[in-house]
C-alpha cells in the first residue's frame, strides 16, 4: 500500500511528465509542426488521461489529420508527399523514444509456496501487466488513416507504410523499425524499511503481433501480457512490514532515465489475471461483476481491455467513466465520457453521466450544458431536468431551478 506522500510523489511525477509533454506539443504547433504537436499531446494523455487541455487539442488536430487535411495548404504533388514522409519520420522517431506501451505492476505481494524453515528464506511474487497505450496508437493511427484519405498513397507508393520502406527508399520513415511484436525487458528491486535490497527479479514481457495488411487504414495494437513476477529465496529476517517495489529498469534504461525522458507510463494498481481467449463480451460481463461487489479498480481494467478488443465499444467509455466517477477522479471520467460521445454522439444517457461528473467537479455551466443536450435528445428524461435543477440551484439561480424541478414533476408526478 502507498504511504499519502509515496502517492504524491508518484502523482506529481506524472502529472510533470504529462506537463512537458503538453508544453512540447504547444511548441510544435506553435511551429506549425501538426505532427510533433500530435504525437506529444498523445503521450501527455497517456500519463495523464484527464489533461484536458491535451485533450482539446488532439481531438482538434486528430480531426484535421484524420480527413487527409495536412497538406491543404500545399498545391504540388511533390511537396505533397515530402510532408507526408516527414510526418512518418517523425512519428518513426518518436515511438522510438516513447514505445506505445505501459508497464503496470500490482504491488500486492503474495506468497508461493511453502516458507524454508530451515534455510530461513520465503518466495514471494507479484502481478506484472504489459498493456498498449491507448494514446500512443491512437496518434499513429490517426496519421494513417489521414494518410489514406488524401487518395495518393499508391500513387505515392506508400502502401507499405507505417511498417515497410517506401519507395523511393526512405527507411528512416519506418515506424518501430518494420517489428511487428515486442518485448521489454524489466527489472525490479524489493527494498525493505531499513533501505536493504532484499531481493531483485526480473520479467520478460513479450506483445503479440499487431495486425496491419498493406493499405489498410489502420492498425490493431498488440495484445499485452500479465506475468507472475517471482522474487526467490528471500530471507525471512530481511522483511519488514513495508516493502517498496521499485522498477530499477527496462530494457536496461535505469530508472531515473525512464521519468526524465518520458519513455513509458509505469504504474502500481490492482492487476487481474487475464481471461483465457476471453472475447470483449466476457471482459465486460467480469467488470460488471467488479462493478457491482464496487471493486472499481478492477471493473476499470476489464473495461479497458474490452476496449482494447473493441476501439468502437462506447458502452465501455461509459461505464469506465462511471468507475472513475465513483472513485471520485472525475477529470477521467469526463475524458471517457467524452470519447463514448464522439463514438455515440446521440446517446443521452451519456451527456447525462457526464453532466453529473461536471456538477461534482463543480463546473455548473458545463454540466448544464449537458444535461440540457440529453434533455434535447430524450425530452421525457426527468432525471435530466431533476439534475440540471440541482446544477441551477448549486449556481444560485433558484427561478430557472423550480422551473426544471416543476418539469420533472410532470414527468414523474410521484418523485
Amino acid at each position: 500500500s502507498l504511504t499519502p506522500a509515496g502517492k504524491q510523489a508518484l502523482d506529481t511525477g506524472y502529472t510533470a511528465a504529462a506537463r512537458s509533454a503538453l508544453a512540447r506539443g504547444l511548441a510544435a504547433q506553435a511551429r506549425g509542426n501538426e505532427i510533433d504537436a500530435l504525437l506529444n499531446y498523445s503521450q501527455a494523455i497517456a500519463f495523464d488521461p484527464g489533461q484536458m487541455e491535451a485533450i482539446a487539442r488532439l481531438e482538434s488536430l486528430s480531426t484535421a489529420i484524420s480527413g487527409g487535411t495536412l497538406t491543404q495548404r500545399i498545391t504540388a504533388d511533390v511537396a505533397a508527399r515530402k510532408a507526408w514522409l516527414e510526418a512518418f519520420k517523425s512519428a518513426a522517431a518518436f515511438f522510438n523514444d516513447h514505445p506505445p506501451f505501459e508497464i503496470t505492476f500490482d504491488p500486492a505481494l503474495e506468497q508461493v509456496g511453502k516458507t524454508d524453515y530451515e534455510r530461513e528464506t520465503v518466495n514471494l511474487a507479484m502481478l506484472i501487466r504489459l498493456a498498449p497505450s491507448e494514446a500512443g496508437w491512437t496518434a499513429l493511427n490517426t496519421l494513417v488513416s489521414g494518410l489514406d484519405r488524401t487518395g495518393r498513397r499508391e500513387t505515392w507508393g506508400f502502401t507499405n507504410l507505417p511498417f515497410k520502406d517506401p519507395k523511393p527508399s526512405a527507411k528512416d520513415a519506418v515506424v518501430f523499425g518494420g517489428k511487428k511484436s515486442f518485448t521489454f525487458k524489466v527489472d525490479v528491486a524489493l527494498v525493505n524499511e531499513k533501505g536493504k535490497t532484499v531481493s531483485r527479479g526480473s520479467a520478460s514481457l513479450a506483445s503479440g503481433s499487431l495486425s496491419f495488411s498493406p493499405g489498410a487504414s489502420s492498425v490493431t495494437a498488440p495484445d499485452g501480457e500479465t506475468a507472475r513476477m517471482q522474487f526467490s529465496r528471500v530471507n525471512v529476517n530481511d522483511l519488514t512490514d513495508t516493502l517498496t517495489i521499485v522498477i530499477s529498469a527496462v530494457n536496461g534504461i535505469p530508472s531515473h532515465r525512464l521519468s526524465e525522458s518520458g519513455y513509458m507510463r509505469i504504474a502500481n494498481e490492482p492487476l487481474t489475471e487475464p481471461i483465457k481467449n476471453g472475447t470483449a463480451t466476457d471482459y465486460f460481463k467480469r467488470a460488471y461483476e467488479y462493478d457491482e461487489k464496487k471493486d472499481y479498480d478492477r471493473a476499470i481494467l476489464d473495461y479497458t481491455q474490452v476496449i482494447r478488443l473493441n476501439p468502437l465499444a462506447d458502452g465501455a467509455y461509459n461505464n469506465r467513466g462511471l468507475a472513475y466517477e465513483k472513485k471520485g477522479d472525475y477529470d477521467r471520467a469526463i475524458a471517457d465520457y467524452t470519447h463514448a460521445i464522439m463514438l455515440n454522439p446521440n446517446y443521452a444517457g451519456i451527456y447525462y453521466n457526464r453532466g453529473n461528473a461536471y456538477r461534482n467537479k463543480g463546473d455548473y455551466d458545463q454540466a448544464i450544458a449537458d444535461y440540457t443536450q440529453a434533455i434535447r435528445l430524450k425530452p421525457d428524461d426527468a432525471n435530466a431536468y431533476s439534475n440540471r435543477g440541482n446544477a441551477y440551484s448549486d449556481k444560485g439561480d433558484y427561478d430557472r431551478a423550480i422551473a426544471d424541478y416543476e418539469m420533472a414533476l410532470k414527468i414523474d408526478p410521484n418523485d
